[in-house]
């Protein structure tokens, strides 16, 4: 019995102790395993670049007319990767029914540094000298400013191009040869109307800040019409059409000036001076005749800066070149180490410089390679940012010499040579500029009509008149 009893307690007492020894291991378990429960930290999203509107154009290499306009355009144009994105989507574009196409960065940056007949959008602030700017929907980027402008779109802040504000942009205007004589002079007098001739192009001189042409012919009181002369003179009211028109400034280098003699010329210039108009080219002695014309800019928020324009010519007429002696004379091409100087000069003056020569042969679209290319190139080399050529009575054609834009001849601006359709036309240059640069030229094709009066043309004939500007530099195409 007393076997029995003791027994069951050292089994009772097995079990106590195997229970006691089972929650140990268990609440050191316990203990082992707990995890602190941490909550969970979402990853930090990267930040999406901040973006600002700029204005984009539509581009294309200078010398492609096939493209005036992206109506013109069937397909799609060409965008960069990296301004791809933000812009894809962009209501505007849809508006206007333009299309887009992704290229690689690296394609971009190649069609900047040689521009091919493709069409790109680009940033305003990416433009260079060889490249055209297209209308969207017949309206100019340059006509508008940042806050009408059609094309203000979206550009990451990290990517942004310079900065290019529409309303500081400064507009220049070039024009070919003038002659208020013969069926000019008869067109005035009959509708009593000095302001005639210029009555289709005076919004576009008289809106630029600066319009300049070449003025060939002499303005005399003592003026007899004649109209069969090669002997020009003008009405000194004549001028005043001009003034109205917004004529600032003119070249007066050109083969026709000594038509009068030198009281003609004497009194040319002062007929211009009355009427406030500038003039290059023509003086008393050599240091009055090369005296330029210099257009200061201001600017509410860039530095000023300075633009100076000089003439010259090579097609000896009845001026006398100007020399030391005392006598009304041009200035005259004869001297290319003196020519490189005087144009070096003026840039280490002015930050922008233009030159107007009046060279080379008449009727041709081809400029000469001695009396003009290589005097251009020479102005060019010697820090000319823009070479404008008259002369030809033809458009001529024009290239891109070492990123300046020399045009070879601009054809007749107002006269009336009414014989033939190539006399009659010719080409505005509207040359804008930023900033102390020149960052794009638009050519503007125009015709004369009723012996005296020049028209802007658009559509196909005016594509005729552009595509001058895209021949080769001679008839062999070399």
């Amino acid at each position: 019995m007393k076997w029995r009893v003791l027994f069951l307690l050292l089994i009772i007492m097995a079990l106590i102790g195997l229970n006691v020894g089972v929650w140990a291991v268990f609440q050191r378990a316990a203990r082992t395993t707990t995890v602190t429960m941490i909550p969970r930290r979402e990853p930090t999203p990267t930040p999406t670049p901040a973006t600002q509107l700029v204005p984009f154009v539509p581009v294309t290499a200078f010398k492609n007319f096939e493209y005036l306009d992206t109506n013109d355009i069937s397909g799609s144009i060409n965008v960069a990767h990296k301004y791809y994105l933000p812009i894809a989507g962009d209501e505007k574009l849809n508006e206007k029914t333009i299309s887009i196409d992704e290229v690689s960065d690296d394609d971009y940056a190649a069609f900047l540094k040689e521009p091919t007949n493709a069409v790109y959008l680009i940033p305003l602030g990416e433009l260079n000298s060889g490249l055209r700017v297209l209308n969207v929907n017949d309206k100019s980027v340059f006509d508008s400013n940042d806050n009408d402008w059609e094309l203000m779109l979206p550009v990451s802040s990290d990517l942004l191009p310079t900065a290019i504000n529409l309303n500081e942009v400064k507009e220049f205007v070039f024009g070919g040869t003038v002659v208020l004589s013969r069926g000019v002079a008869e067109r005035i007098e009959k509708y009593n109307a000095v302001e005639y001739p210029w009555s289709a192009i005076s919004q576009t001189l008289s809106s630029a800040d600066y319009a300049f042409i070449n003025f060939k012919g002499s303005i005399t009181s003592n003026c007899v019409y004649d109209g069969y002369t090669l002997s020009f003179c003008g009405q000194p009211d004549y001028v005043e059409g001009m003034k109205l028109a917004g004529v600032d400034g003119v070249s007066v280098s050109g083969n026709h000036i000594g038509d009068y003699g030198q009281s003609g010329m004497k009194e040319t210039i002062q007929f211009l001076e009355k009427n406030e108009i500038e003039h290059t080219g023509l003086g008393k002695k050599y240091p009055q005749a090369f005296e330029p014309l210099v257009a200061n800019i201001q600017s509410d928020e860039r530095d000023p800066y300075s633009v100076v324009m000089v003439a010259y010519n090579n097609v000896f007429g009845t001026a006398p070149c100007a020399s030391e002696k005392d006598q009304w004379g041009v200035t005259c091409l004869l001297d290319q180490e003196k020519l490189s100087k005087e144009i070096a000069d003026l840039k280490a003056k002015y930050d922008v410089v233009i030159a107007y020569p009046n060279w080379g042969p008449e009727y041709t679209h081809y400029p000469d390679p001695e009396k003009q290319i290589k005097w251009g190139r020479l102005m060019a080399d010697a820090g000319a940012d823009l070479v404008v050529g008259d002369q030809a009575h033809w458009v001529q054609t024009m290239e891109i010499y070492n990123e300046t834009p020399i045009f070879y001849g601009v054809g007749n601006l107002v006269f009336d040579q009414m014989w033939s359709e190539k006399t009659r036309e010719g080409i505005l240059l509207r040359v804008f500029l930023y900033d102390g640069q020149i960052i794009s030229i638009e050519p503007v094709a125009t015709k004369i009509y009723d012996y005296a009066q020049p028209r802007i043309e658009t559509g196909s004939t005016g594509k005729a008149i552009l595509d001058y500007l895209s021949l080769p530099l001679d008839a062999a195409g070399s």
